[in-house]
């Protein structure tokens, strides 16, 4: 029960409706549902990161925002609302579907080019409502990890249920598909996981109350807590947007910054092909619906332990060499896809558990590169800026993924994909190289900013660090990742009287 009132909860319930509501069978729905050619199924689909890319940040800084004014409910408020508009959108789908297709199902009837708008016009209902969920769910999870005194990398432990939940509903949906078809998404699974998701959130909000005593608070306390918030949010408005800003700048204002997210966002452009066209190209390879949804149990076979030991891995290679580690795992990976004889889909089993290897890595690293970057009481915020730099990768590979896939074939797309996160890694090693090969604290105990950040205890406040105090994207010193190098310095610090 005690698991349930935890954010793998969220993760487990989230990934469910992810794939309830399309997931990997997103671009086949398109294709079977909306009529959708491969290239203006990744139009489609590019127009949905692009938005999600657009929203990501104000969704998490409104998030932000509502929970200061409402604790333990703004950000659930949000990532409700973002569930049911999504679903709604959905479901439409669906009702779009019957009314344009040669069966009598409705008096009304519309033209071809009238139903592709429309369906276009709902998946971009249905991404604004994405837009609101998965930063305001990371949010959720690192705000609730660091009141439990847990660190960042403890994130992967909790993001391993969504990879659980994510193979059991594929293999669900494919077996479904194949038996009732594409519509039973539209009808039955979206708003199925619509409401688990909701429950679930119904659950943890109780849990957070439960373990802050908030449980039986008189209204009008409540109501003077919340006047407390609104009028804070008035004078910490000029802050919060300062703090965006530096957050922003902390990013990519170091050359090695500059590279980690040069990497990333090439990793997501050739992620975004496998996650929103993969299935178009095992449809070519002659697989079945449930093979499909196999394949992604074995993906997530591997993924899970990865996640499980996502602290040590932090701690003994840092966010960097995880983020190298993904994109050489995903280069190996859509490489060997294009060796696949036509008739062969079972040789794709070989090269899924390397898939595992590039989400979990890059999911773990960029997550933790972020944490370290946010304020508390901004993470929400911190995961939609991640979620938007992320998205301009997804923008741009399937903006040309479909039509690449159209025109030259999927096997030439993803070498072209291959070559491209190749040139991203080279990038990054390059700029790693430029920093000596591996990043030093930037603090000097003789300095101001030691003083500046260090606290009486010894710890470092990330409110108070920037890009100029502190390389936020090192690697391992000697085995420690970058935060605990500082508390150490600072501890060092008080220790010699220097503070």
């Amino acid at each position: 029960m005690n698991n349930l009132k935890r954010p793998r909860s969220l993760h487990a319930s989230a990934f469910a409706y992810y794939v309830l509501s399309g997931g990997r069978f997103t671009a086949p729905f398109l294709e079977h549902v909306a009529g959708f050619s491969d290239t203006l199924s990744g139009v489609a689909l590019a127009i949905q990161i692009g938005t999600e890319t657009v929203l990501g940040p104000l969704a998490g800084c409104i998030a932000d925002m509502m929970e200061r004014r409402y604790p333990h409910y703004g950000r659930a408020y949000v990532i409700s609302a973002g569930v049911v508009t999504g679903t709604i959108a959905f479901a439409m789908q669906g009702l779009v579907s019957l009314a344009c297709s040669d069966d009598d199902y409705f008096l009304i009837s519309c033209s071809p080019n009238t139903a592709t708008s429309l369906h276009i016009i709902l998946r971009l209902m249905y991404s604004i409502g994405n837009a609101f969920i998965y930063p305001v769910l990371n949010g959720m999870t690192l705000a609730y990890l660091e009141e439990e005194g847990c660190s960042p990398s403890q994130y992967g432990r909790e993001r391993l249920y969504g990879a659980i939940s994510w193979a059991i509903a594929s293999v669900i949906v494919g077996f479904a598909i194949d038996i009732w078809g594409f519509r039973s998404m539209c009808f039955a699974f979206a708003p199925l996981g619509c409401v688990l998701f909701l429950s679930t959130i119904i659950v943890f909000v109780r849990g957070l109350e439960e373990r802050t005593g908030t449980i039986g608070r008189s209204s009008a306390t409540r109501a003077m807590t919340q006047s407390e918030v609104i009028i804070g949010d008035i004078h910490e408005e000029t802050e919060r947007s300062y703090s965006l800003l530096r957050l922003l700048v902390n990013v990519c204002g170091s050359i090695y910054g500059f590279g980690f997210i040069t990497a990333m966002i090439t990793l997501r452009m050739g992620m975004s092909i496998v996650e929103s066209l993969i299935f178009l190209y095992f449809e070519e390879l002659g697989g079945t619906y449930t093979a499909m949804g196999l394949t992604v149990v074995v993906t997530v076979i591997f993924e899970v332990p990865l996640f499980y030991l996502a602290p040590k891995l932090l701690d003994r290679l840092g966010p960097g060499r995880l983020q190298q580690l993904a994109s050489v795992a995903y280069m190996t990976r859509v490489i060997g896809y294009t060796i696949i004889p036509q008739g062969a889909m079972a040789w794709v089993l070989l090269f899924e558990p390397l898939h595992g290897v590039t989400i979990a890595c890059a999911s773990t690293s960029s997550v933790e590169y972020m944490a370290q970057l946010s304020p508390k009481g901004y993470e929400a915020s911190g995961q939609g800026l991640l979620s938007g730099l992320g998205g301009i990768g997804g923008i741009i590979g399937l903006s040309l993924g479909g039509w690449t896939e159209d025109a030259f074939g999927a096997k030439f797309m993803y070498r072209a994909y291959a070559t491209v996160v190749a040139i991203g890694l080279a990038i990054f090693f390059f700029t790693e190289a430029c920093r000596g090969g591996y990043h030093r604290l930037g603090l000097s105990t003789s300095s101001d900013n030691v003083r500046d950040v260090c606290h009486d205890d010894g710890d470092v406040d990330s409110n108070d660090l920037n890009s100029e105090d502190i390389e936020l994207t090192t690697v391992p010193v000697r085995g420690r990742n970058f935060m605990r190098e500082g508390k150490d310095q600072c501890r060092n610090s008080n220790s010699n009287g220097i503070l």
